[in-house]
């Protein structure tokens, strides 16, 4: 059975997160058309990196000059608290 979260893509029931995902969509079939895969794959990480690094700048100085602390959006998804027990460094090890 199809997930109802799926639905509500299909079905514009969410016009943002729709918009999105077909916007993403439309650009990565007209990439490929115009490119070979390689060359498209290297811009559409290097747009990714980009986006990331202009992000993390933002939230630097937003933090830094004008005080105000926002959350980063990459944290939640990318989160660097690490925690390795010592049995799994011995196993790795």
């Amino acid at each position: 059975m199809i997930p109802k979260s799926a639905c509500n893509l299909v079905y514009w029931r969410n016009p943002i997160q729709s918009g999105i995902v077909f916007g993403v969509s439309l650009s990565v079939i007209i990439t490929f058309m115009c490119l070979s895969s390689l060359a498209a794959i290297s811009f559409w990480l290097l747009a990714f990196l980009i986006v990331v690094g202009l992000n993390k700048l933002y939230n630097y100085v937003m933090t830094t000059f004008v005080g105000s602390a926002r959350q980063d959006i990459f944290d939640s998804i990318f989160s660097s608290d690490i925690a390795i027990s010592k049995q799994q460094a011995d196993e790795l090890a």
